[in-house]
């Protein structure tokens, strides 16, 4: 039986996950799931399932994951993972949901389904490097700040170096960083789509 599951994240790089109220996995936490429907795709069960059991509006991003689950309650099942993108508005639990709650996914609670742990691994891993480059312009950015607009007084007041002489230079080598920065980061992430 064809089974549709989608990964919704916040900001925080939190996934959304709802408690369930019926067997099978009664009141163990899982992806919005659902079986997808007579005459329906299963990118139509996915945004359905988020519906009602989520109460969000989305599309299909990309499909992360198709595997085969053997379930004492129906059988054996093919779960069909997808990303979504979610229209604006807050997670509330809705049909077949207790509760509705993201998770960090480094603190996942146990899975109703465990084959859905291989679609939120693929989804860490396909993220990985937007986060990793996120985390290293906020690091990275209070540095050149410091350098636009108070590196000239800092030097000027505890050195005596006054560098309006020599202020085209210096904003011209800012530019270069700033751009060569830009491209070393599109560079690595094409090297690690790449494989290196």
């Amino acid at each position: 039986l064809p089974v549709a599951a989608t990964v919704v994240a916040n900001p925080a790089r939190e996934v959304l996950l709802v408690r369930r109220a019926r067997e099978p996995g009664q009141g163990l936490w899982c992806l919005p799931t659902g079986f997808a429907e007579l005459g329906e795709s299963i990118q139509q069960a996915a945004v359905r399932e988020l519906r009602e059991e989520a109460g969000l509006e989305a599309e299909v991003a990309r499909l992360l994951d198709a595997d085969s689950f053997e379930n004492d309650f129906y059988g054996d099942l093919l779960f069909v993972t997808f990303e979504a993108r979610v229209q604006p508005g807050e997670p509330r639990a809705g049909d077949d949901a207790e509760e509705v709650r993201f998770f960090p996914l480094t603190a996942l609670p146990p899975l109703a389904f465990p084959v859905q742990r291989k679609a939120l691994e693929r989804f860490a891993e396909i993220h990985r490097e937007a986060w990793a480059i996120a985390v290293a312009k906020f690091m990275a950015d209070p540095i050149w700040w410091f350098y636009l607009f108070w590196g000239a007084k800092f030097l000027n007041a505890k050195f005596g170096v006054d560098l309006k002489p020599i202020g085209l230079p210096f904003f011209t080598i800012y530019l270069v960083s700033w751009g060569l920065g830009i491209f070393l980061g599109w560079l690595s992430s094409r090297l690690i789509k790449a494989g290196f």
